[in-house]
């Protein structure tokens, strides 16, 4: 277990439904699939790549910089898969916490640290209103900055309850950053402008600006509390 006092960002997450799925087993395999592929997209900012527990749970460690991006790129990535097989009710659950961490173990469960607390506890905050459909919290170590990414967050899950599986996939491989629509399109077996027009309709730019306006506060917001316990 290495020890640590730096700033980190954790996603915890589970599928939702996943019991009730016509193949169970499926979606595990599935998602194990999904988190490496992930993990190895996002290589420069894993800090401890995904695991699987409990079934159709896991979590992740990454700079706190990349956190929402990461956890945006599993949520579009599954709900492709999802979204192709039919399974309407399935979805992912996440809470991304960003702070600082007192012991980073090799597993989930083996580490410790306000990081941690704040994903597990955003986790939690999606079943208290089981009715709104929430499907991701963002908790930091800065109220107003947690205030301002409430509605955020809502509208990415009103906009993401909508996709189709071309739409999810589409947005997910532009997270990738697998390059132009050109290239995204001949990942997808389909022409540019039909990839333009699935990350059009997804409001795949909506999503951009959320990312931006994340990445840019948690950089400032980390680095001045790095400078004033400097």
């Amino acid at each position: 277990m290495r020890e640590s006092a730096d700033f980190v960002g954790v996603v915890t997450g589970d599928v939702v439904s996943s019991t009730s799925a016509r193949e169970p087993g499926l979606v595990q395999e599935t998602l194990s699939r999904v988190l490496n592929d992930v993990s190895c997209a996002n290589r420069s900012g894993m800090v401890r790549d995904f695991a699987v527990y409990r079934g159709d749970g896991f979590q992740g460690v990454v700079t706190p910089g990349d956190a929402l991006r990461v956890a945006l790129h599993i949520r579009m990535s599954l709900l492709a898969e999802f979204r192709r097989w039919g399974e309407k009710k399935l979805d992912v659950r996440m809470g991304v916490g960003v702070g600082r961490v007192d012991a980073l173990g090799d597993s989930p469960g083996r580490s410790r640290g306000e990081a941690f607390l704040l994903s597990g506890r955003g986790v939690d905050e999606l079943s208290v209103k089981p009715a709104e459909k929430r499907r991701l919290a963002v908790r930091t170590p800065w109220e107003p900055f947690n205030r301002a990414l409430v509605p955020q967050c809502a509208l990415f899950d009103a906009l993401a309850s909508g996709w189709t599986e071309r739409q999810s996939r589409a947005a997910g491989l532009a997270l990738q950053e697998c390059g132009t629509e050109r290239r995204i399109g001949e990942l997808m077996g389909v022409g540019q402008s039909t990839a333009h027009q699935h990350l059009a309709a997804s409001g795949f730019w909506a999503v951009e600006k959320f990312i931006e306006y994340y990445e840019q506060w948690v950089r400032e917001l980390v680095s001045g509390e790095e400078r004033s316990h400097g």
